[in-house]
């Protein structure tokens, strides 16, 4: 895990409860290390610039994969006469990483982790 729970309430001001942020920044690390191609060391998690863009891009990405579960495809949902409308799965995952993607790249582009290149 990038960010520990810590450091997400502390420094990024997160607000989700320890077990909730453990599971979702859990899967958000291994999303980071898939789209940055395994370019996430110990040396970069170090270095005060690039390590603190690695650490809140874990947090944003935490939340917003407990964010995404909680919604589980729901597109509009209605109170009144209640009304639930769902996407269909395709659509919906594929959304999920359109956005997971978008954050990433928002974070960590600038320095280079995403470069999908031979260095």
């Amino acid at each position: 895990m990038y960010a520990d729970y810590d450091y997400y309430r502390t420094l990024y001001g997160g607000r989700l409860s320890e077990q909730e942020y453990t599971f979702a920044a859990a899967r958000a690390s291994e999303y980071l290390a898939s789209v940055t191609h395994d370019r996430i060391t110990e040396d970069i998690l170090a270095d005060d610039t690039t390590g603190r863009a690695v650490k809140m891009c874990c947090c944003a990405m935490a939340d917003l994969i407990q964010k995404q579960e909680q919604r589980d495809g729901k597109t509009a949902e209605k109170v009144g006469d209640y009304s639930v409308s769902y996407a269909d799965s395709d659509t919906n995952q594929t959304a999920r990483q359109k956005r997971r993607y978008e954050l990433a790249y928002m974070y960590l582009s600038r320095y280079g982790l995403m470069f999908r290149g031979v260095e």
